[in-house]
């Protein structure tokens, strides 16, 4: 209740039972009033508080954690992000594995069965700002080896893009020889990691609780993988693999999807014991989009504002196609209106080609690549579109 309103609540109160007239500020009936009421007031704030962090829809921080743990579902904390990388002998370098063994052994005196790199080994991008653990030992083969790796950095700033990782910064003494001929990257994105729940996040959990508990139901199975840290959405789709399955399609933050969030999904699909159900997880189809535009600039547009205008237009071009959600098409329209957009010193623009085909992870080029006329490309509603750097070309006429 309004302090204000304490006072003048009162005051009618006792003028309507007792022969006291004088309330003015300064009076003693006043004074004594004020002093009462400020302890009143206090009360009052403190119940309206309460009331309303005993509330879901209200409640936020502590209280919610609080009213989270009455129905048994915990706050999701911080976690850190999981991945894999690739290793592999740097194919342009025409070096075999017993090629690198011979090195080895012409500085070490000995020459190994086995190029081991030992768990616990740290990579990381160019500049060192994102470093990751090696799970497992990674010995060296003639084609590649995956390995997972653990992020050093917690919650959503240990994730990192697709091919960030560049760099061992730690590496056996006994094979620094060979460190040159050795590549390390990240097909995939590493984007597991999370930070502290959001009270929104969490506040739809709690109130769905209760539908959750009744498994193998679709807001159970919903819940379930929205708790996985880096997952945007999901599509379920029943009977996708025949009578008594589910597929998931899972949707990440980044533009694809990580083994380690499908993995992740489907151990936290599998705890929900869907009954004689067979739930599948996987990544949506990638179709992947090779583009070219030619821009036209005004006169008096210098040669590097050209240059940086042509970057910033490819940087919006791919964020446009990487962010449309599953099953929604390119518009063509909307992809012109982004381009012009960029500067105000482009006046026209030429679609010099445009190409549809299936996303490969390991190159992030196109198999199957299949030359499509500039008008809207649609897709099927488990597939999404994806694009990069390699597949975006925009230049311009002199």
């Amino acid at each position: 209740m309004i302090y204000d309103d304490l006072i003048m609540q009162n005051i009618n109160k006792i003028k309507a039972v007792t022969k006291l007239k004088a309330f003015s500020p300064g009076s003693i009936a006043r004074g004594i009033l004020e002093s009462y009421n400020d302890v009143a007031s206090d009360i009052y704030n403190t119940l309206d508080l309460k009331i309303v962090n005993a509330e879901v829809s209200s409640a936020v921080g502590e209280y919610l954690d609080n009213i989270g743990h009455l129905v048994g579902v915990p706050r999701n904390g911080y976690s850190y992000a999981l991945g894999q990388i690739k290793i592999l002998i740097d194919p342009l370098l025409g070096k075999t594995l017993d090629d690198l063994k011979n090195i080895v052994e012409e500085n070490t005196g000995v020459r190994p069965a086995d190029i081991i790199i030992p768990a616990g080994a740290e990579v990381s991008n160019e500049d060192s700002s994102s470093v990751y653990n090696t799970i497992s030992d990674i010995v060296l083969d003639d084609e590649y080896v995956y390995v997972d790796v653990l992020s050093l950095l917690i919650g959503t700033n240990g994730r990192i893009s697709s091919g960030g990782i560049s760099k061992f910064i730690t590496f056996p003494p006994e094979y620094t020889s060979i460190y040159t001929y050795i590549i390390v990257t990240n097909p995939l994105p590493i984007d597991s990691g999370d930070d502290i729940e959001t009270d929104d996040n969490y506040r739809f959990r709690i109130v769905n609780s209760f539908a959750s508990n009744a498994t193998s139901n679709d807001i159970a199975i919903r819940l379930a993988v929205l708790s996985v840290p880096g997952v945007a959405d999901v599509f379920i789709k029943n009977y996708e693999y025949g009578i008594g399955t589910s597929g998931l399609f899972i949707v990440s933050e980044s533009p694809i999807v990580s083994q380690g969030i499908i993995n992740a999904v489907q151990q936290a699909v599998n705890n929900i014991g869907a009954s004689g159900n067979r739930i599948i997880v996987s990544a949506p189809t990638y179709k992947a989009i090779d583009l070219e535009v030619v821009l036209n600039f005004v006169a008096g547009t210098s040669v590097a504002n050209k240059d940086n205008i042509c970057e910033l237009v490819k940087s919006n071009v791919i964020n446009y196609i990487n962010n449309l959600e599953m099953g929604s098409e390119v518009v063509i329209n909307e992809l012109k209106e982004i381009i012009m957009s960029t500067s105000k010193s482009i006046y026209d623009l030429v679609i010099n080609r445009i190409g549809i085909g299936d996303y490969n992870f390991q190159s992030g080029l196109i198999d199957y690549y299949q030359p499509v006329l500039p008008v809207n490309q649609s897709i099927g509603e488990t597939e999404k579109f994806v694009s990069n750097k390699k597949l975006v070309n925009i230049c311009y006429t002199e």
